[in-house]
C-alpha cells in the first residue's frame, strides 16, 4: 500500500485511496443500490465508531446522518405528539399563514382550552416539522 507522510503520520495516495475504493465498489457487484448503499452506510458507521479510537475525527458521528433522527428523546412526548387528533387538525391546516396565537385560538375552538397546548409547545411542534420537511426536501435533491 503506498502511503504519504502527512501531519497525523502516514496517509494513502490519492491514487491508492482511488484503487482501494475500486476493491469495495467491486466487492458490491450484484446488490441493488439501496443495498450497496446500506452497506457502505454501515461499514461508515463502524469505522467512525471502531476503528481508531481516541482520534477526535473518528469519535465524531458521521456527518451524512440526520442528526434530528439521531436525538434522544426528552423523556416526555410532547402534548401534539401525544395527540393524534390534534396533531392531524394541525396537518391540514393548510400553507396558508398563520400566527401561532391564531392556530392556538383555532385549537381551544376546536378541543377547548384544557386540551389546547399552549404558544410554547405550537412553536416548538412547528420547528419540528419544519425541520424534518427540510430534511425530506434533502434527500430528495
Amino acid at each position: 500500500m503506498q502511503r504519504l507522510q502527512g501531519k497525523g503520520g502516514t496517509v494513502m495516495t490519492p491514487e491508492e485511496t482511488t484503487r482501494q475504493a475500486g476493491l469495495i465498489v467491486a466487492s458490491l457487484q450484484g446488490l441493488s443500490q439501496r443495498e450497496a448503499l446500506a452497506i457502505l452506510a454501515r461499514a461508515m458507521t463502524s469505522v467512525l465508531e471502531h476503528h481508531a479510537p481516541g482520534r477526535e475525527e473518528f469519535d465524531q458521528p458521521c456527518p451524512t446522518v440526520n442528526p434530528y433522527l439521531r436525538r434522544k428523546p426528552s423523556g416526555q412526548v410532547g402534548i401534539i405528539d401525544s395527540d393524534l387528533e390534534m396533531k392531524a387538525f394541525l396537518h391540514r391546516l393548510g400553507d396558508e399563514y398563520r400566527t401561532i396565537g391564531q392556530i392556538r385560538q383555532m385549537l381551544i375552538t376546536t378541543f377547548g382550552a384544557k386540551r389546547a397546548p399552549s404558544e410554547s409547545s405550537i412553536h416548538r411542534y412547528l420547528q419540528k416539522i419544519a425541520r424534518q420537511q427540510d430534511v425530506n426536501q434533502e434527500g430528495r435533491k
